[in-house]
Order: C-alpha cells, then structure tokens, then sequence
C-alpha cells in the first residue's frame, strides 16, 4: 500500500523533519534509524513510502510518530504523540496521512494525560452514533478538549455533508479511545472545503461555541483518488 505522510510544521533554516514508527521500514521507533522528511512547501513536510498490507494486516496497528531535528544537533519529538495506522486502512490501496504537530504546551495536551482521559472520556465514550458515511473518502481525527457532561464535538463545514456552516446541522463525530472521528465522502466535493470544530449541545444539537482561529481548509491537493485521507 502506497502511504503518504504530511506533517504540517513551519520550520526554520536548518531544521527539518523526520518519521519513526513500529515496523522495519520506519526504524522500529528508534530515533537514529528515523527517516528524513522532504519538504514541500510553507505548509507541509512529507514523505512516500510503501508499507507491505500484511504488515498492517497482522493483527496490531502500527505506530509512528514525527521527529524535529535542528542543526544536526538537537532533536526534539512531538509531544504524546499515538499516532496509527489500523490494519482495516489496508483496504484502500493508497493512504494519505495529514498530521499536524503536537506542542506539549498546547492547552488541549493538559486533558491528554491518564487522569483527564478516564474523566473526561467515561460518560462519551458509550455514545457511538455518528452521521459518518458508510463508505468515506476522509477520516477527520481531533484530540478531546474539556467538554461539559451534555456536550460534545461536530463538525461544520462548507461541503454538504458538513452541514453546509448550518449551526444546526453539522457532522456528528464519535470517540475513539481518546479521539474524536468523523467520516465522510468527500469525493464529489467543490474544492476547497473549508470547515471548523465545534462544541454542541447532545440534547438540541446545536451549536454553543466553535474552535477559536481561522476556519481550517482542505484542498482537492491533499486527497487522494483511489484511497483514504485521514487528517489528524
């Protein structure tokens, strides 16, 4: 399986960016054996590889994570980083992981450690509806922020399936262990889509508070036609 990975990092002179994970080809975790990155633009850092499927068929999923490395000198990892490939993504024949970096001093990491996830997480984890599509081109994938008992996340969007920035009708999302996903075909969307996460009432459905920044945006460039793209 073709899989392709993109970090998104603005990085300096100097730096650049590397990927280790658990199988063979991506140096069994093992920061020395790390592979080096290419980079693409202002945006994006990436890398291409194949990954044999009985690799990821075998039973575990396998792990990665992305590693910064400054003037040949000072490495530095992502912080608390669980990122997966699942062995039912060996279905799709081609793969496209977008990523984007994990700051340990983000405010939403604090709610990342044992004590918050047990929390925070007991009374939404049983909750597994979503309007995610049976069939689904993009996995959205955003890390749980504190959320009161009667909330939960959506998405909205500009793409119909995103609820279209109707504040009452926005993609559901489902836990995944720590996550919050949502599935959905994109493959006939109008590109760019331009869409957010949100906070919503379980009971109303409806919309009290948005993540603050600017409307997030994925292009028709960061898809892939024959296969899944998961943004994390």
């Amino acid at each position: 399986m073709k899989v392709t990975f993109r970090i998104r990092y603005s990085t300096r002179p100097g730096q650049i960016l590397r990927i280790a994970g658990s199988i063979p080809s991506l140096g069994e975790h093992q920061t020395d054996r790390s592979l080096k990155m290419h980079y693409m633009d202002d945006r994006y850092w990436t890398l291409e590889m194949h990954i044999p499927e009985e690799l990821i068929l075998a039973g575990a999923s396998v792990s990665y994570r992305y590693i910064l490395e400054s003037e040949g000198s000072e490495w530095v990892e992502e912080w608390d980083a669980d990122r997966r490939i699942e062995p039912w993504m060996a279905r799709n024949s081609e793969l496209v992981l977008i990523d984007t970096w994990n700051h340990a001093g983000d405010i939403h990491q604090v709610f990342q450690t044992s004590p918050f996830r047990k929390v925070l997480l007991q009374s939404a984890s049983n909750d597994r509806g979503s309007d995610g599509d049976q069939t689904f081109s993009h996995r959205f994938i955003v890390r749980c922020p504190l959320l009161l008992p009667n909330e939960e996340l959506c998405l909205t969007g500009s793409d119909e399936r995103m609820g279209g920035w109707d504040r009452g009708a926005a993609c559901s999302m489902l836990v995944d262990d720590d996550q919050w996903v949502a599935d959905l075909d994109l493959s006939a969307a109008a590109w760019p889509v331009t869409y957010k996460y949100a906070v919503r009432d379980r009971q109303s459905k409806q919309i009290v508070r948005y993540e603050v920044g600017e409307n997030r945006l994925v292009g028709v460039d960061e898809a892939c036609s024959s296969g899944l793209t998961q943004i994390n």
